[in-house]
């Protein structure tokens, strides 16, 4: 495996490989520059074990190398005003650093993606905002480290989440009112995990994320939370027949298809969901019929990629437990920042994987009311449901 930024390659693969790859970049160009184990590739630290079980990715030293571009006080203090042309170039100066932090870090993307929309015309407010964002990744650039771990010789499968939070960012009007922004979010995580019916997992590999604007209108959660999904399926399916490039035998790009087609991929897809309008449209056996009629063609996709289990298991899980939620909206990701740094999976609550309950033991999730009232750790097991 190659990648190539300018003329800095990035190569993985058996020594004897690299060894023949090395010599036919040194027959063309003369003498190159070989680094391993422990280097840095394009502001990316690279830490690998000399017995191959761990692999870790670290921007530390890029975030804390990165400068606020402060105005002055008296610069700052209309929040209302466009920057200047050399302000504006600051302003992109630090949006670009935090887009490049997104290669090994996702706990901030939400908020880099909403700054994205502003660089044509980006006010004295976003740059405090992309201030108050490039702080937060520096005092978090110790925890945020990508870590790959020697996998066992198990079953595996691509677990995916995808979320989407409808109009997430709100803003505030010339007269100081709180207005919403006709915007959402869509955002998902691409895992290979362990093959088993349960979503907890001791050693996990971070495949791809994704947070991005939704371009397309939705006018209500369940078309939101099928957009998302449809461009999470499109990316795992993506990512399936990248692994089934590598560890599959040598096939040519229609026998790929064929096997996408056919269902034929050695890792099978499972997405899960805490939308659970959208998990009972997909698993019910009647046609969807959806008050919002311009999401019933992404509705019939969904339901098609998992009739045809190019999708395998259609999973539900509580908003809780839902690993994509960070990846839709400005907060403090400390579980994603968890996730990347030890690889390891643990659900507070039961889900569902079609309509059976899985890891029933530990109780069902609060309900949204309950969630508001009591906070996150209500729990009530399935015998205490069933005994009143």
């Amino acid at each position: 495996l190659v990648t190539m930024h300018v003329d800095d390659c990035e190569c993985a693969g058996k020594p004897e490989d690299l060894l023949a790859f090395k010599k036919a970049r040194v027959k063309q160009f003369g003498n190159v520059k070989e680094q391993e184990w422990e280097f840095r590739h394009c502001g990316i630290d690279y830490t690998q074990t000399r017995d191959y079980k761990k692999l870790t990715h670290s921007q530390k030293q890029f975030v804390d190398a990165m400068k606020y571009q402060s105005l002055g006080k008296a610069n700052m203090k209309d929040k209302t005003r466009l920057l200047n042309e050399k302000e504006q170039t600051m302003f992109r100066s630090i949006l670009g650093g935090l887009q490049w932090l997104t290669h090994s870090r996702s706990d901030h993307c939400a908020e880099c993606s909403r700054l994205q929309t502003k660089r044509n015309s980006p006010t004295v407010e976003d740059l405090k905002d992309a201030h108050a964002l490039l702080r937060r990744c520096k005092d978090t650039a110790v925890d945020a480290i990508l870590t790959f771990r020697k996998q066992d010789h198990s079953a595996k499968r691509i677990l995916v989440f995808p979320d989407a939070s409808l109009n997430s960012i709100r803003q505030k009007d010339k007269n100081g009112k709180t207005v919403e922004e006709k915007r959402t979010q869509a955002g998902w995580l691409i895992l290979l995990t362990s093959d088993t019916e349960t979503l907890d997992s001791s050693n996990v590999h971070v495949l791809n994320w994704a947070s991005r604007k939704v371009t397309r209108v939705s006018k209500s959660t369940l078309a939101s939370e099928a957009v998302a999904r449809v461009g999470a399926v499109e990316d795992a399916v993506r990512c399936a027949g990248w692994l089934e490039e590598i560890y599959g035998p040598a096939a040519s790009t229609a026998e790929l298809i064929h096997k996408q087609e056919m269902r034929n991929f050695m890792f099978p897809v499972d997405i899960a969901t805490d939308a659970r309008a959208l998990h009972e449209v997909i698993i019910s056996p009647m046609e969807p019929k959806p008050s919002d009629p311009g999401c019933l063609l992404w509705l019939k996709y969904l339901r098609e990629m998992h009739q045809r289990k190019i999708m395998r298991r259609a999973i539900w899980t509580s908003t809780v437990d839902m690993l994509g939620d960070g990846l839709t909206k400005d907060k403090e990701n400390s579980e994603l920042r968890k996730l990347f740094k030890d690889g390891r999976i643990q659900m507070k609550y039961s889900s569902l994987s079609g309509s059976a309950v899985v890891d029933g033991h530990k109780g069902r999730p609060p309900t949204k009311k309950e969630r508001e009232e009591q906070g996150y750790n209500l729990a009530v097991s399935y015998t205490h449901l069933r005994a009143h």
